[in-house]
């Protein structure tokens, strides 16, 4: 078992209603795995609730250009999201004035 399998089993093992075992759910669900140096974007995904999908993707995105998380990646999936998307444009725009009004993280 690849060493990354094995931390996604150990966090299924976590009790329910922890921070672990949220994550572990979340990737389950949608059939994912832990990623090397994707950790941190998973346990953000959990923690500010937004879905691991595509309009979660850009949500999470907007928040964090908001936040002054902005990077080529970030910013690509965020303007693709406000060209292909336009009827998440008001979302959008609430995601990253949530971002820009919480303490940098």
């Amino acid at each position: 078992m690849a060493p990354y399998d094995k931390k996604l089993e150990a966090l299924r093992r976590y009790d329910q209603g922890t921070l672990g075992k949220a994550i572990a759910d979340c990737l389950d669900d949608k059939g994912l795995k832990l990623v090397p140096g994707f950790e941190s974007h998973d346990l953000k995904h959990v923690l500010l609730d937004y879905k691991m999908d595509p309009i979660g993707e850009i949500r999470l995105q907007a928040f964090m250009v908001g936040n002054g998380n902005i990077s080529l990646p970030s910013l690509a999936i965020l303007i693709y999201g406000v060209i292909l998307l336009p009827s998440q444009w008001r979302i959008l725009r609430t995601d990253y004035r949530k971002g820009k009004s919480t303490q940098s993280i």
